[in-house]
């Protein structure tokens, strides 16, 4: 009892000055923490692939409709039952090997390396594919792809998500 005494006693002793100074502090740590959630949030990448069949040629693309950058740690594409890492260069080599009579000739496709930064409302082309006049099963093809990526925030924080194209997009 004589602890809680002598703290009450050295509490009331203090001078209003050191009162202000403290909830001055402890204000200032209450705000620094809100930026620091802020800043984080205010950096959230988000990707979203996207498939335009109704233009020839068709093609799948990553936009990148979020507030921040995403880094790109990996992306694949499951086709067939067949997965195909497409941020490697043989990944993409052998997706455009096996399924060569569906993309375009000279097709321009983008390896995202692991690392690479998609700027905040960048599209990138993934996969262009023939016109449909000369491929018509192009369409379904695409419309049975999968794929899957994980990217990162400039923050470090991980992000990952699945993406299969429905019948009405």
């Amino acid at each position: 009892m004589e602890f809680l005494n002598s703290v009450y006693c050295w509490f009331a002793e203090l001078k209003p000055a050191v009162w202000v100074a403290l909830i001055a502090l402890v204000t200032s740590v209450v705000v620094a923490c809100q930026n620091w959630r802020h800043n984080r949030l205010s950096v959230i990448p988000n990707l979203d692939l996207h498939r335009d069949i109704s233009v020839s040629p068709p093609t799948v693309s990553l936009d990148s409709n979020g507030i921040g950058p995403a880094i790109v740690e990996e992306l694949v594409v499951e086709a067939e039952g067949e997965f195909y890492l497409l941020n490697t260069i043989s990944g993409m080599e052998a997706f455009a090997e096996k399924y060569a009579s569906l993309l375009a000739d000279h097709s321009p496709y983008k390896v995202l390396s692991k690392g690479v930064y998609i700027k905040a409302g960048e599209t990138v082309p993934i996969l262009n594919f023939k016109p449909t006049n000369e491929e018509p099963d192009v369409g379904g093809f695409i419309k049975h792809l999968k794929f899957t990526g994980k990217w990162k925030s400039v923050y470090g924080q991980d992000f990952d998500e699945s993406f299969k194209f429905e019948d009405n997009d």
